[in-house]
């Protein structure tokens, strides 16, 4: 089998939130981010071991969610067993929507194993943006990326993802070790062509515009959306900002660390933050902060279609309906402060 190539508009087809729908209309002509594949590692039985099943269970299905459930259980299990996967893997419920799509035949896409392992990775992609359009969210998600199962942001963790990069850390805990924070991985091989963490030797400071929570432009430019997320986590790399160590347990209770690199993210937390202080109630903040851990450990586990999920986004769009103003912020050796802000 060979690669794929899928855009992460194709995402909406078939897994698509309000908030997700929303954003790709938002990016509309953008140029959006798309995800070449390697199938390589897929099994070879995969697509005619998937398809006569997936269609079987489509003939007598009812309803979309029950549809999904047999597809994941009695198709993609399978295939995660062969393919010495993680049964835990939530994005895997991905896999098992677009199946379940196509099977009701609601979609002329051809189902096969490069197409369906092509939407696990734009969902990978879109996720994350999606979560940034919901005010404040993206950057506790992108900090738990640890919280699923091993492996999940694999594909992309040294693909110049749009909120930063990942990379497996067990180096970095031996006490005898000389290495700096990305202990024996190359620099090189993470970051590419992008400034590498910690460059700039002077502070520096930006300004960032939000309009009802959202970040729409930074210093006068237009970016907006992947171009504006690219252009904040070149300039908080250079300062070293949003790095940190992550340790979580897969669902066996191995526990893994991770080096996590999420600069664009942090960078928009601070501001974000600064800027609801000074427009929302006490009242709202608190609620919010009760809320998104929730959100969270809902969106890790794979439910970010669940009814209750589209509750707690529907408060936080209501609540961003005054966040608009200016953050001017400072940037140095590793810290990010708010200096002031403009509403």
């Amino acid at each position: 089998m060979g690669s794929g190539d899928v855009s992460a508009k194709t995402l909406v087809l078939f897994q698509g939130t309000p908030a997700e729908r929303a954003l790709l209309l938002e990016l509309e002509g953008e140029d959006f981010e798309t995800v070449e594949l390697d199938v390589a590692d897929w099994p070879e039985s995969g697509s005619a071991q998937l398809e006569p099943v997936a269609k079987e269970l489509g003939a007598k299905a009812h309803h979309r969610l029950d549809l999904r459930r047999e597809v994941y259980e009695q198709a993609i299990l399978p295939l995660i067993h062969a393919g010495g996967f993680h049964r835990g893997d939530p994005l895997w419920t991905v896999a098992a929507d677009a199946a379940a799509g196509a099977a009701l035949g609601r979609f002329a896409e051809e189902l096969d194993g490069a197409r369906v392992i092509g939407l696990v990775e734009a969902a990978r992609a879109l996720r994350y943006v999606a979560a940034g359009r919901l005010a404040g969210v993206e950057v506790e998600f992108d900090l738990r990326w640890g919280s699923g199962s091993g492996g999940e942001l694999e594909a992309l963790s040294r693909a110049g993802v749009l909120w930063g990069r990942r990379i497996e850390a067990e180096e970095l805990f031996e006490a005898e070790s000389d290495e700096p924070f990305w202990g024996e991985v190359e620099l090189d091989e993470v970051f590419g062509d992008d400034p590498l963490p910690g460059d700039a030797e002077l502070a520096e400071e930006l300004e960032l515009e939000f309009k009802q929570g959202a970040p729409v432009a930074s210093m006068g430019t237009q970016d907006k959306g992947p171009a504006l997320v690219r252009l904040l986590g070149k300039t908080g790399l250079r300062h070293a900002l949003g790095q940190g160590l992550v340790v979580c347990e897969d669902e066996k209770g191995v526990r893994r660390r991770w080096a996590v690199s999420a600069p664009a993210a942090t960078l928009i937390r601070v501001a974000h933050r600064a800027l609801e202080e000074a427009t929302l109630t006490r009242e709202q903040l608190e609620l919010k902060d009760s809320l998104v851990p929730r959100y969270l450990a809902g969106v890790a586990a794979g439910r970010w279609g669940a009814p209750d999920l589209r509750d707690v986004e529907a408060f936080l769009k209501s609540s961003q309906a005054r966040v608009s103003g200016d953050v001017r912020l400072r940037l140095c050796q590793g810290t990010v402060q708010a200096l002031g802000v403009r509403f």
